[in-house]
């Protein structure tokens, strides 16, 4: 499972179904699961894909979507209402984080997701 479907599963959240931008903008929160989702998909699939040379467009466009697209929703969201949710900001953090791990990280690293 986790291979096979990873790509189609990452997609899903981030350019899909489960695109977090409509909800963050409305409400300045990730939906329910979605932040847990995506780090666990990270998690549990690093380890192959840091080991490969190139990755498929699909896969590079879902990051960039994560580390500009996202954000910028949370900021939408700030503007029009004034307000931070300081939740949402720790939340935008972890997934920047691993995010670049993922991307920019050695697969025998160990990875703590507290």
């Amino acid at each position: 499972m986790k291979r096979a479907n990873f790509i189609e599963d990452i997609k899903s959240l981030c350019v899909g179904e489960k695109l977090p931008d409509p909800i963050l903008i409305s409400t300045g929160e990730f939906p329910d699961g979605w932040v847990e989702e995506y780090l666990t998909l990270l998690s549990e699939n690093r380890i192959f894909w840091q080991n490969l040379e190139s990755w498929p467009k699909d896969l590079i466009y879902c990051f960039f979507r994560v580390g500009f697209h996202i954000g910028s929703a949370y900021s939408e969201w700030c503007r029009s209402s004034g307000e931070i949710n300081f939740k949402t900001e720790e939340q935008l953090t972890r997934i920047r984080l691993f995010t670049d791990a993922f991307i920019a990280g050695d697969a025998s690293q160990e990875w703590n997701m507290n």
